[in-house]
């Protein structure tokens, strides 16, 4: 991990005069999305040198069985951690408004940013241990039992992040927002909750499924406002005749139809249902799962 630290902070030190926020103008769309594609290209780079790094110093040695493994797995625990920062940032830009992908606040920048990465963190790590407490003989119901407990800790997680993320700045009455804000936080803590109960039930088709009835229609909401975000005219001065209404659409569309068909084919794989025999098979059945998928 030193190593690899060290390889990204010479790599971002020899790219510092490359970008440099401060000295960058984000007036226009073009240069708002080159900012953000410069900005992404440099982290995946800086990433890149840091996996060099690390694994250049992994092979240099011959580590016992075992030990090769937990350090290979918490490598890899790591290096998600990493992307997700990567990702996180580059959707929120919590110090770099401009460059927002989604439109929120400083503020739940910054909060929605730590969110992402303790989830993703938590999980990572929560997934090597008890894939390695395998490795180390742990009996089943000792691992399932620390399963469910960091379990525990995403619910908790979850929990947190929605009654304690700021709110959307909206304009009304003010007792009528707070009464929607906690009917909206009660529901989803208790969507999390389910979620956990099916997880721990082993009812994965279900669970999956219950993942994506609230999943997708968020994702889409999210896709549709982040495009609008991104491609709004330069400064206040635009109205919304100037607005680039084909592109928009396009790309929002696209970004829909890349999630419905990838939606479907995850459910199609938790499922276990083989779209190649279904689609050479025409039986009652089959019709009847290839329009529940369509």
């Amino acid at each position: 991990l030193a190593l690899g630290a060290g390889a990204e902070a010479l790599f971002s030190r020899s790219v510092a005069r490359v970008w440099d926020p401060a000295t960058r103008s984000h007036a226009t769309v073009r240069q708002r999305l080159a900012g953000i594609a410069l900005r992404s290209g440099l982290a995946v780079a800086a990433l890149a040198a840091f996996v060099v790094g690390s694994i250049g110093a992994l092979l240099a040695f011959r580590w016992p069985p075992v030990l090769r493994e937990i350090v290979i797995g918490y490598l890899v625990a790591f290096l998600i951690l990493r992307s997700a920062m990567i990702v996180a940032r580059v959707v929120t830009a919590p110090e770099d408004e401009p460059l927002r992908i989604l439109p929120m606040s400083d503020a739940a920048a910054r909060f929605w940013y730590r969110r992402i990465v303790l989830f993703v963190g938590w999980f990572a790590f929560g997934w090597v241990t008890v894939t390695l407490l395998r490795t180390l003989g742990m009996p089943a119901e000792t691992r399932q039992i620390v399963a469910y407990a960091l379990g525990l800790g995403l619910l908790a997680i979850g929990l947190e992040s929605v009654w304690r993320h700021p709110p959307p700045e909206t304009a009304g009455d003010p007792y009528a927002r707070r009464m929607h804000r906690d009917l909206g936080n009660g529901l989803l803590g208790i969507y999390f909750a389910v979620l956990w109960l099916l997880w721990v039930a082993d009812a994965i088709p279900l669970f999956w499924l219950t993942v994506v009835v609230a999943a997708l229609p968020a994702a889409l909401q999210v896709a549709r406002r982040s495009v609008a975000h991104l491609l709004r005219p330069a400064g206040a001065a635009g109205s919304a005749e100037d607005m680039p209404v084909f592109q928009i659409v396009s790309i929002e569309r696209g970004i829909r139809a890349v999630l419905i068909i990838g939606t479907a084919l995850l459910l199609a794989h938790v499922w276990r249902i083989d779209l190649t025999a279904m689609a050479m098979s025409d039986s009652f059945a089959t019709r009847l799962l290839r329009g529940a998928l369509s």
